[in-house]
């Protein structure tokens, strides 16, 4: 008998709604629970709820920024984050604050790599 592992939660941040759904129909089908925020303050708000196993995090947002919503997950949590970015060079900031990611994904996203990224880093 196999048993079926958990379902793997992956909370997406981002104000590009159409990426967020465009992530939510890649990741679903490959056995991830996909939840989705549309700025930093829903993004934090899920984030305590749901206790992800992942995060995928855009840096620029209108209401919070992902380094401020970084800093905020960072207090209480060393998840596993994916900086979402169309300008690589502002990944440097976060170095910089010397806060801990796995990684970034430069837009516009290449959806293999992110399959394989989550899968190296949280499994299926």
């Amino acid at each position: 008998i196999k048993l079926e592992s958990p379902q793997k939660k992956v909370l997406i941040i981002d104000d590009e709604e159409g990426m967020c759904k465009a992530l939510y129909s890649l990741l679903v089908p490959h056995n991830y629970k996909v939840f989705l925020a549309f700025n930093g303050r829903m993004g934090l708000e899920s984030f305590k709820e749901l206790k992800p196993d992942i995060v995928l995090l855009d840096l620029n947002m209108p209401d919070i920024d992902g380094l401020e919503v970084l800093k905020i997950i960072r207090k209480t949590s060393n998840v596993p984050v994916i900086i979402i970015t169309a300008h690589p060079e502002d990944v440097s900031e976060i170095h910089v604050a010397d806060l801990k990611i796995e990684g970034y994904i430069e837009k516009p996203l290449n959806f293999l790599t992110i399959l394989n990224t989550l899968k190296f880093l949280i499994g299926e």
